[in-house]
């Protein structure tokens, strides 16, 4: 069961642009003066993108940190972790936040000391990405599995799913596939039943969406 993976966010003690720049010589200087190397594929100097490549990839094949701005949030950089496979697959959520530490936190480290800082990473916790249903989405969606023959659905099981469905369009419940499958793996179906269940969650949602308009 792949885990849910973290959002990461930095928060800036200046303009985000300025402050990523300063990463970026930290990261140079960091190459020339440190044992532990980083590879830099930079974008235009003041744009507010910043790609690190870790020389040590710890059986990670092309591992990388993507550090841009978080539009939606102010003062805030957001860091991602994306590797073209990783030692493990799927990559889990302990995993993840070791390699975002292990690239992040030595350049931040120097950012602190420099500009006498206290910057340090936000990572969301195992517990708040726990997918929590409103309640009477969560009773609707409980009455389904707790009475679904997990093997071979009955039609009343497929009517109690679309209830669920339905309900979930109606008001808005903020759930999407790859949840509703964590979900349903978590309440005993078997991954390729949760993912067909899953894609039928989906499609009826859009379906709604469309006779609605």
């Amino acid at each position: 069961m792949e885990d849910l993976l973290p959002d990461i966010s930095v928060k800036t003690d200046c303009e985000v642009r300025t402050f990523i720049r300063r990463l970026k010589i930290i990261a140079s200087k960091y190459c020339l003066h440190c044992s532990y190397k980083y590879k830099r594929n930079y974008l235009e100097p003041d744009s507010d993108y910043l790609e690190i490549i870790p020389i040590q990839q710890n059986g990670h094949k092309e591992i990388i940190a993507q550090i841009f701005n978080e539009l939606d949030k102010n003062n805030f950089i957001r860091v991602e972790i994306r590797a073209l496979s990783w030692k493990n697959e799927p990559v889990t959520y302990d995993i993840y936040t070791n390699e975002a530490k292990r690239i992040i936190l030595p350049i931040i480290s120097i950012y602190n000391k420099k500009y006498n800082s206290r910057r340090r990473l936000y990572i969301q916790t195992k517990d708040s990405l726990k997918i929590k249903l409103p309640p009477i989405a969560n009773r609707l969606f409980n009455t389904f599995v707790r009475a679904a023959n997990k093997n071979v659905l009955h039609p009343l099981d497929w009517k109690r799913f679309y209830i669920f469905i339905r309900h979930s369009y109606s008001n808005k419940v903020k759930l999407n596939s790859d949840e509703i499958k964590k979900l349903l793996i978590e309440n005993g179906f078997e991954e390729s039943k949760a993912d067909y269940l899953s894609r039928i969650y989906y499609h009826g949602k859009e379906l709604l969406s469309v006779y609605s308009n």
